[in-house]
């Protein structure tokens, strides 16, 4: 609970817009596996540049892996929606 001038909020977490928006899928998890692919070829061509620091390396290693960490939870869960529909057709 957060009082602020006398006045009391409850906070509560929400989902994402994007989570009503689109549905998981396996398609969108490659698409963002590509994009980290695509981060570590730019950093391989470049590395010891002036276009390409410690620190911008390191910026890039740490964006990719929360890319492929949420790649792997939409790969998850749409692996769990896929087995879903399965079964809701066998039954």
């Amino acid at each position: 609970m957060l009082d602020i001038l006398g006045a009391a909020a409850i906070l509560v977490p929400v989902m994402s817009e994007q989570s009503y928006l689109q549905t998981p899928s396996s398609a969108n998890a490659r698409v963002d596996i590509a994009g980290v692919e695509g981060n570590l070829e730019y950093i391989a061509e470049n590395i010891g540049t002036e276009w390409c620091t410690l620190d911008d390396i390191k910026g890039i290693i740490d964006e990719s892996r929360k890319t492929l960490d949420g790649a792997r939870h939409e790969l998850r869960d749409a692996e769990a929606s896929h087995r879903t529909q399965v079964i809701e057709r066998l039954i």
